[in-house]
């Protein structure tokens, strides 16, 4: 009999000690999620300038009467002078010289200013 009191008592404990422990696991997820919840949505209400100095590169074709420095005018970032982006302009594009053919194509280094927000990136310079 004695046996049996130890037995139910241990069970009831077991038990006890399971349901705390379901309680607990319980309370730890919902506060992971309200506070999980509260980072996404204050991040979905912000927008966020990225650098307005984001520097790029596109291959564009050389049409006829296009120059090094007609090309260098039309896409120089405003940080860069027509004579340091042209010198870019050749090494990207291993250039040994400024002759330049109609038809090729030609890496060229741009700027861009993105606003990221809620939607995804936007690019609303260039």
């Amino acid at each position: 009999m004695k046996r049996k009191n130890i037995n139910k008592r241990h069970n009831r404990n077991r038990l006890k000690g399971n349901i705390l422990s379901i309680i607990t696991a319980f309370l730890l997820v919902s506060v992971c999620w309200v506070g999980f919840g509260s980072v996404i949505s204050s991040a979905k209400d912000s927008d966020i300038a990225v650098s307005k100095n984001q520097m790029l590169y596109k291959s564009i074709t050389i049409h006829e009467n296009d120059t090094l420095w007609s090309i260098a005018e039309q896409y120089k970032p405003e940080s860069y002078s027509v004579d340091r982006y042209i010198k870019e302009l050749k090494e990207v594009n291993h250039l040994q010289s400024d002759q330049i053919y109609t038809g090729n194509k030609l890496i060229i280094i741009y700027d861009a200013m993105y606003h990221i927000n809620a939607n995804g990136i936007q690019i609303v310079s260039r």
